[in-house]
């Protein structure tokens, strides 16, 4: 069995290598309304029903929305980012046996293509089916940071992105993503610096910026990262939408971090009933402490938060 790992692994990472070397290289480059009347037609598997749960104010006809959704994936993250040029963005993708929830999901908002697949760090629950997403749409680009896992939910990942014949690009603190839509911004704020084998602290963080509007996506970042996103300056001074970190587990969500974005909404993407007891008491105490507006997948379903970059709209399943 160790030799069978070891084998596995010297694969995995010359993989990785070359598909991190070759980045450098050039790679091939909604109305909410009608998109969630849509997303309210789909069966049970994902969503069925909508339900408008909370406001800032009514989005505006004459400005281009933004469209953010949680999706309601078990345990484990999967966020799809939509903007009104037509960028599509899918961020992780949740764990094994989620591969036709996923699909579905996509499929049935019509997305046909994604621009940007990013991966925020190999864990199961994030990653496994990233590969499935990447062979049955059109993908653009590869985002992941530089660290690998010794898994065939990795190698899996890794030969999907060869065999369509794209690259990695590196996801970390200071690289932007190029949108279509030049009025929100997109921009890893970590990792900030290299964590080892300690993959949760490796994760893509990502802030998306539209007009007065801020979400902020945070994997599963734990105090450590959060520590290094404090110092490096970088975090917004307030964040609209917060992604909860690692599934509200009690090593992240730093009672620091939390005062510093001041979050007036936070999402936790999790499991119902599931076996980590997660979100903890913990870390929804320290959400209620500085005010946040808690949102979850296990009690709602899928989450989406749609803005103008100046009011903010949620719809729920349930």
């Amino acid at each position: 069995m160790i030799h069978t790992i070891n084998k596995q692994f010297t694969r995995i990472l010359l993989l990785f290598t070359v598909l991190l070397s070759l980045s450098a290289c050039s790679v091939d480059l909604t109305d909410v309304t009608s998109v969630l009347e849509e997303v309210g037609s789909q069966s049970t598997e994902s969503i069925t029903s909508t339900t408008t749960t909370g406001s800032t104010g009514e989005l505006s006809t004459n400005k281009g929305i933004l469209e953010v959704h949680f999706i309601d994936i078990g345990q484990g993250d999967a966020i799809y980012i939509k903007t009104s040029a037509g960028d599509d963005i899918l961020v992780d993708s949740g764990d094994r046996g989620k591969d036709d929830v996923l699909f579905d999901y996509l499929s049935k908002i019509g997305v046909q293509e994604i621009d940007s697949v990013i991966s925020t760090h190999p864990d199961a629950d994030h990653l496994s089916n990233l590969s499935y997403v990447i062979q049955k749409f059109p993908v653009k680009n590869v985002y992941a940071p530089k660290v690998q896992h010794d898994t065939q939910v990795f190698e899996n990942f890794l030969l999907a992105v060869q065999e369509k014949g794209l690259t990695i690009q590196s996801a970390k603190a200071g690289v932007e993503i190029p949108l279509q839509d030049t009025n929100i911004k997109a921009k890893f704020l970590a990792p900030v610096k290299e964590y080892g084998k300690d993959l949760n602290n490796w994760s893509a963080v990502l802030s998306l910026e539209y007009g007065e509007t801020t979400y902020l996506l945070t994997g599963d970042a734990e105090f450590e990262a959060e520590e290094d996103m404090l110092a490096s300056g970088m975090l917004p001074n307030e964040v609209d939408v917060l992604k909860v970190s690692h599934h509200g587990s009690e090593g992240a969500s730093s009672r620091e971090f939390l005062q510093r974005i001041h979050a007036k909404y936070a999402i936790l993407s999790v499991g119902e009933d599931n076996r980590y007891d997660h979100p903890r008491q913990e870390t929804l105490d320290r959400l209620s402490e500085v005010g946040s507006v808690i949102y979850r997948t296990d009690k709602q379903g899928s989450i989406v938060v749609a803005t103008d970059g100046d009011n903010i709209q949620f719809q729920t399943e349930r």
